[in-house]
């Protein structure tokens, strides 16, 4: 159990490490934004997850047996909302700018190394506050889950069709991750665990990947930008 947690805690970043042999699809200079794209998503989430501890101090977890209309404040507004909200930003004015000539696999390259520099400090933060064995399952989860929003994300990004696809964007990806979330409390309170709720989070997180796995390959069928 604690080798699988480790594994899981260090998934993005092992991630990092297969991700670099696509460096060839990224020719000269460009090879740096592999690193910049990983370090830029994990220097994120550290004021990200500070904000949140300010606006929430009791944290995720003490919110298994509260109501379902705190429930879903903190699923959309406080954790969906500012993360999602914090990397489309990241994305869209640093890293993948509409106007920028990266080809569509690099634009998810970055996208999904942006991600997965996000994903490993918050695990590391869930590790560091509530210890590995216990929590492997969730972190894993939601490491496939912050690569799907963000492969969504660059999908519309890259579409480059103004506020109507940078709506999109941010929308797609909070509604998703409000939604995992949310079904995750259900899943985790004692007064909603049977099965309907366990099956609810579990259809939602198919859904998530399903969703980012069509994004993934509308994406890397696109043209060249020039």
């Amino acid at each position: 159990m604690v080798l699988l947690s480790l594994a899981v805690l260090l998934a993005p970043f092992l991630a990092l490490i297969m991700f670099w042999g696509l460096k060839d699809n990224f020719p000269g200079p460009n090879r740096k934004m592999l690193l910049i794209s990983f370090l830029s998503g994990l220097i994120l989430a550290i004021p990200v997850k500070y904000f949140q501890s300010v606006l929430y101090p009791a944290g995720i977890l003490k919110l298994v047996s509260e109501p379902i209309n705190e429930q879903l404040f903190f699923s959309f507004l406080i954790i969906a909302i500012i993360e999602e909200g914090s990397k489309f930003l990241l994305l869209r004015f640093y890293l993948i700018r509409p106007s920028t000539s990266e080809s569509a696999i690099q634009a998810v390259t970055i996208a999904l190394l942006m991600a997965m520099g996000f994903a490993t400090f918050e695990n590391s933060h869930i590790a560091y506050q509530n210890g590995l064995s216990s929590y492997s399952q969730l972190m894993l989860l939601s490491v496939l889950a912050h690569a799907s929003f963000s492969v969504i994300m660059t999908y519309f990004i890259k579409s480059s069709k103004g506020f109507y696809t940078n709506t999109i964007a941010l929308l797609i990806p909070v509604t998703l991750h409000g939604l995992f979330i949310f079904t995750l409390l259900l899943k985790a309170n004692p007064d909603y665990s049977g099965l309907v709720y366990k099956g609810l989070f579990f259809g939602t997180v198919i859904l998530i990947y399903l969703t980012g796995a069509f994004f993934y390959f509308r994406q890397t069928r696109k043209p060249t930008v020039s």
